[in-house]
């Protein structure tokens, strides 16, 4: 996959990265937490998951005061492996006013007997007991 900017050289100034403000949500269901990424509203929340907001310079954690200690763990060491993998750039934040700019109003938030439920391209609600990754090499 290329990604757009290229490499800074010598022969090539890039521009500083424009990131896209992702939310991403953190479910624990049967024996496994995932993570899935979910369109960037606080009304796609819910109080019984963990979500991590990724700003590109500031990534926020929020938990849901009905989240179980699987998703509050697994939430941190995502938060945690973004911050890592900006090499410095980025930091931890606690929740603050431009938390709730990207994402709307706290009052939006569903109740956790109402979470969002991911969907894949066509609209269809997703079931992550039948995703398969095939790895191809040579």
């Amino acid at each position: 996959k290329y990604l757009d900017g290229g490499i800074d050289s010598g022969f090539r100034k890039v521009t500083a990265v424009n990131y896209e403000p992702r939310l991403l949500m953190v479910r624990h269901t049967k024996r496994v937490t995932k993570a899935f990424q979910i369109p960037c509203r606080a009304s796609n929340m819910n109080h019984g998951d963990c979500f991590i907001l990724d700003t590109g310079y500031k990534v926020y954690r929020w938990e849901g005061a009905g989240s179980n200690f699987f998703e509050k763990n697994r939430s941190g060491l995502l938060q945690h492996n973004i911050v890592n993998s900006r090499n410095g750039k980025a930091v931890k934040s606690d929740i603050d006013e431009n938390f709730w700019k990207v994402l709307g109003s706290e009052s939006d938030i569903r109740p956790a007997s109402d979470p969002y439920v991911v969907t894949d391209n066509s609209g269809n609600r997703l079931d992550t007991n039948k995703i398969k990754l095939f790895r191809l090499s040579d």
